[in-house]
């Protein structure tokens, strides 16, 4: 437990949040000799968790940088679409509606 493992804060804040109720029952339902021995238990079941909750933080963040990317993404797309020229659009043929079935009636 000597070596630092380098946390940031809104980590250890999560997971003394995540931990709250498990230490505040272990302390109702626990004897300690002195507060140092509290406090030391306290940290036991932080270190225990700390990893678990390390992680999820740090997919928490990826998947927030993901989702920034896809929105950037978007953004240029839509803005390349609406850049572009609209052709008006043209017939292939000149005839239409029930001139362009005629010819069966010819045959008849």
């Amino acid at each position: 437990m000597g070596v630092e493992a380098g946390y940031s804060y809104k980590t250890i804040l999560y997971t003394m949040k995540y931990v709250k109720t498990q230490i505040t029952e272990e302390f109702a339902s626990r004897r300690f000799h002195d507060m140092n021995h509290k406090i030391n238990y306290a940290m036991v079941i932080i270190w225990n968790n700390i990893d678990f909750i390390n992680g999820r933080v740090k997919a928490m963040e990826r998947q927030k940088e993901l989702t920034e990317i896809e929105t950037k993404k978007r953004l240029a797309e839509k803005e390349r679409l609406s850049n572009v020229e609209k052709l008006p659009y043209q017939r292939k043929s000149k005839t239409s509606g029930k001139a362009r079935w005629a010819w069966l009636e010819d045959e008849k």
